[in-house]
């Protein structure tokens, strides 16, 4: 699965168009006329994902189980973030880290079944232990403005009709150490939970 060098994206009450760079050079441009049946901002993890370095991220490619895994894993590490940070407070690592280890292991063996249908059979443990290896988590900061421009369109509107539109690119250098903490706190809180 080739990394991404940049991306355009827009969302038009649903429509959207993804104008996709790849590090080769290599060039795509996909358009969606409907709604996908997923928020917005899930998009946005899926090139965040797709900035990484070996970590699959591809929505439409067979099988699709590890890149829609990754994009849900980290849309959760970051809505949590969101979520507590507009509110004015800490996010509660122990709580939110159980959330989202019982919710990837639900989404693990019982939405995607990724132990019986993807030819890796990797186990839940397997799987998260996988994903927090690649999470690059300067990355993460780097991409995070356009996740949070997404994610707070979509809180404020309670739906998906808004438009807007974000530029990503492997140049960007956004360092925001609440998120970093944050992440490293996760990690470690995600970690123990697995032994």
């Amino acid at each position: 699965m080739e990394p991404l060098k940049s991306v355009t994206w827009s969302w038009n009450y649903g429509k959207v168009i993804s104008e996709l760079t790849y590090r080769s050079g290599n060039t795509e441009v996909r358009v969606n006329k409907k709604p996908p049946p997923t928020k917005a901002s899930h998009d946005i993890t899926h090139f965040i994902c797709g900035f990484h370095e070996g970590m699959e991220w591809d929505y439409e490619s067979t099988p699709n189980h590890y890149a829609e895994y990754n994009a849900v894993y980290l849309e959760h590490l970051l809505h949590y973030f969101c979520f507590y940070r507009n509110k004015g407070f800490d996010a509660p690592v122990n709580i939110v880290s159980k959330n989202i280890f019982d919710y990837m292991k639900w989404f693990s063996r019982e939405h995607y079944y990724i132990h019986k249908n993807h030819p890796k059979k990797q186990d839940y443990l397997e799987n998260q232990s996988e994903f927090l290896s690649k999470l690059n988590m300067s990355l993460v900061q780097n991409h995070f403005k356009s996740y949070y421009d997404v994610w707070i369109n979509e809180e404020m509107m309670g739906s998906d009709d808004f438009n807007i539109s974000i530029e990503m690119n492997d140049t960007v250098d956004f360092q925001f150490k609440p998120l970093y903490n944050y992440l490293k706190e996760m990690k470690t809180s995600l970690q123990s939970l697995a032994s």
